[in-house]
């Protein structure tokens, strides 16, 4: 069976205020997320050069 809907019978659904901050806390989640694993793998790089420097002065003594 087909439902034909009329202009007037359609029903707009709408996330409403609560939808969008909902998203944006999301979003925001993500991005902050994204910043402090961007700043764990440099750490983590800066280390992994630095041992690899005195490692390379302790072999050169």
């Amino acid at each position: 069976m087909i439902f034909a809907l009329n202009e007037t019978d359609q029903i707009t659904i709408d996330p409403g205020p609560i939808g969008f901050i909902a998203v944006a806390f999301v979003a925001v989640g993500a991005i902050l997320l994204t910043l402090d694993m961007v700043r764990r793998i440099r750490r983590t790089r800066i280390r992994d050069e630095v041992a690899a420097k005195l490692d390379a002065e302790q072999q050169g003594s």
